[in-house]
């Protein structure tokens, strides 16, 4: 033996974990970026949600365009949904209260309702209400009355007309097409908290009475008409917001909807916690302006 004894070889473990390391960065690098999957021929029932929304964006569109429902009906029976319509109908409400374009939330209503849905959304973006009597509709014929003698008026007794005064109507005014010029969040002491103020204007700046008022939240709709409180303005109507909703308004038939009316919490100048409301002015609309959300 010689005089000094040899030390046993320690295994490198230092060296060993850098080589796995770099292995491993190597290989992602590779699976990334040089070389990475490529997923061909996944269904439409494989898709993650936001992939879901715009292939039943994209269905809507073409049913907007061609109106072959039994199309989109098979389109959409690749998604393997429990309930196609409610799907549907769910969506078109949702771009609505989230102010998506108006042409996308038009195209997603006439697909659910098509489907036999009922979005919220089809107040806004559907044809119009089903009138309470049909143009052109004829009564049963009906047996001429029997003449009866005209009875003679009665000396010195003069009829008294009856004055009618007619109740109001909403729309009196022509449906012009209306845009948001003003939108005001109001959030101070002494102001109505939560509520939404509506002024609805003519070009010369006087109120528009009659006016329908749509709002729209998650859990339902509700109308409303300006005019109501004349000491405001004629063109004026309020609505009071429930706390935690956002809401999405509308003049039905006159302009797209604005969205993103949040009855959250918000700062006073002073510090305190209150309810913002809205003030939102709505002129005509001029040529190339565009809708403010």
């Amino acid at each position: 033996m010689s005089a000094m004894a040899r030390r046993p070889r320690r295994f490198p473990w230092l060296a060993f974990l850098a080589g796995v390391l770099l292995g491993v960065v190597a290989g992602l690098v590779y699976a990334w970026f040089i070389d990475p999957v490529r997923y061909t021929d996944v269904g439409p029932n494989m898709l993650d949600d936001a992939s879901r929304r715009e292939y039943l964006a994209l269905i809507a569109d073409a049913y907007q365009h061609d109106g072959d429902l039994a199309r989109a009906e098979r389109r959409l029976a690749r998604m393997e949904l429990d309930d196609m319509s409610a799907f549907a109908a769910e969506e078109a409400d949702a771009a609505l209260l989230a102010g998506e374009d108006p042409a996308r939330v038009r195209s997603l209503t006439t697909l659910a309702e098509a489907l036999g849905g009922a979005p919220r959304a089809a107040s806004v973006f559907s044809g119009t209400p089903v009138p309470t009597s049909v143009p052109g509709a004829s009564l049963p014929p009906t047996e001429p009355p029997e003449p009866t003698p005209e009875a003679s008026p009665t000396p010195g007794i003069t009829p008294t007309p009856t004055l009618v005064t007619p109740s109001p109507t909403p729309d009196l005014f022509p449906r012009t097409e209306m845009s948001l010029s003003a939108r005001e969040i109001v959030c101070e002491e002494g102001a109505a908290a939560g509520r939404i103020e509506v002024m609805v204007l003519d070009g010369d700046g006087a109120g528009i009475p009659g006016v329908e008022v749509q709002v729209v939240w998650g859990g339902g709709q509700e109308s409303f008409f300006t005019g109501l409180k004349p000491e405001r303005g004629l063109g004026y109507a309020d609505y009071q917001m429930q706390p935690g909703e956002t809401y999405s308004l509308t003049l039905v038939g006159r302009s797209d909807p604005v969205a993103g009316l949040s009855a959250g919490v918000c700062t006073t100048d002073s510090g305190a916690e209150s309810v913002p409301g809205y003030r939102l002015t709505f002129t005509p609309r001029t040529a190339g302006a565009g809708e403010g959300f």
